[in-house]
């Protein structure tokens, strides 16, 4: 992979569609099986552990319940890659009117899901 996260691998690829002269260097944003399982347990894991530490001690901690909702919206925005897809579409519209001296890679049609994505290489500068 090009690329590991908590939540996914990036792997460089080629396309080649029918009609096509060239195949097309793009890259692949795949979920780890399980991702979703094991943030929804965490999330579920600190409710308890917010819940059990304001009962030990009432007064002296804020009530979590807005964090853990904020997480918990954040958490699941992150794990559906259509959404992600979106904001990188909005980006993309925002640099190019802007026209800010950025690439944000296009998407690939049709290779879009909850779970994956395909996006343009983009050699970057390291």
């Amino acid at each position: 992979p090009l690329g590991v996260a908590s939540v996914a691998q990036v792997h460089r690829a080629k396309l080649l569609r029918p009609g096509d002269r060239a195949p097309r260097d793009i890259v692949v944003k795949v979920q780890h099986r399980g991702s979703a399982r094991r943030f929804k347990q965490d999330l579920w894991a600190a409710g308890v552990l917010f819940r059990i530490a304001r009962r030990v001690d009432p007064e002296g901690l804020p009530d979590m319940r807005p964090v853990l909702n904020s997480m918990r919206e954040v958490t699941y925005s992150e794990l559906d890659f259509r959404l992600e897809a979106a904001h990188q579409q909005r980006a993309a519209e925002t640099v190019r009117r802007e026209g800010v001296g950025v690439v944000v890679p296009a998407l690939v049609p049709g290779f879009v899901g909850a779970r994956a994505m395909a996006m343009d290489y983009v050699d970057g500068v390291r």
